[in-house]
């Protein structure tokens, strides 16, 4: 891959990248490559740090849409028209995450909901109005991780968090989710970096924070086992 960023009129930054796939044919090697343009969907978004970012069909039309939310502030989600014609919506206000946020069926009505920090916003099924917010755990502050995984093995998702406020956990989605979710601690937060995966191929779904990973030990995500993978790698943040 080769990528370049150049500055332009108005601080936005011009980009142009260029992917080469390579892909054994028989006896042979196939060369593609793939070319990017820049465009600018929206010069007015209202200011601040922008994060939450998703690209889901949450209104069932057959595309997706691009969710993006202010920090403790308004969500928003863009309906492509052209490259360069994008409108925006607001789907919630009052963001309770730093910048984690994640697509989900959390009602299972058959539409995707968003999930932030320790609130969820459920669809309106098509209406044209903002998502209704409800939390779920009004004590979750500040989450940067917010991820879909299967921990407990059920074929059910949870929802894994993370927060130097608080810690890595997991939660589990009760039959009815307009009640509080119980949560299962796993372990001590770092500021940034968590994701799930079966590391030691057991069939279980581990949890991964930084510099290291816990290992599922009964399958169900109640139990964990700590196993350093190397040193903290996060930036030191200016006091």
């Amino acid at each position: 891959m080769r990528l370049s960023v150049k500055w332009g009129r108005k601080r936005w930054p011009r980009i142009r990248a260029t992917f080469y796939l390579t892909q054994e044919d028989g006896g042979g090697i196939i060369s593609a490559m793939f070319k990017f343009k820049h465009h600018v969907i929206d010069t007015d978004i209202p200011k601040g740090c922008l994060a939450q970012t998703a690209l889901a069909d949450i209104d069932r039309d057959g595309k997706p849409e691009f969710i993006v939310g202010l920090q403790f502030g308004d969500i928003f989600y863009y309906k492509f028209q052209t490259p360069e014609i994008w409108t925006r919506h607001l789907l919630g206000k009052d963001s309770p995450s730093d910048v984690g946020g994640c697509v989900l069926d959390v009602d299972n009505d058959g539409w995707l909901d968003f999930v932030t920090g320790g609130a969820w916003y459920r669809n309106p099924r098509g209406a044209g109005k903002p998502f209704e917010r409800i939390v779920f755990d009004e004590k979750l502050a500040g989450a940067h991780d917010v991820f879909a995984a299967d921990v407990d093995g059920d074929g059910v998702m949870e929802i894994v968090t993370m927060s130097d406020q608080n810690d890595l956990r997991w939660y589990k989605i009760p039959d009815d989710p307009t009640v509080p979710w119980p949560h299962v601690r796993v372990g001590a937060p770092v500021h940034a970096g968590a994701s799930a995966g079966d590391l030691d191929g057991d069939g279980h779904l581990d949890l991964v924070r930084t510099d290291v990973w816990f290992r599922n030990v009964d399958g169900k995500g109640t139990k964990s086992e700590e196993i350093p993978i190397g040193t903290t790698t996060p930036p030191s943040w200016p006091t």
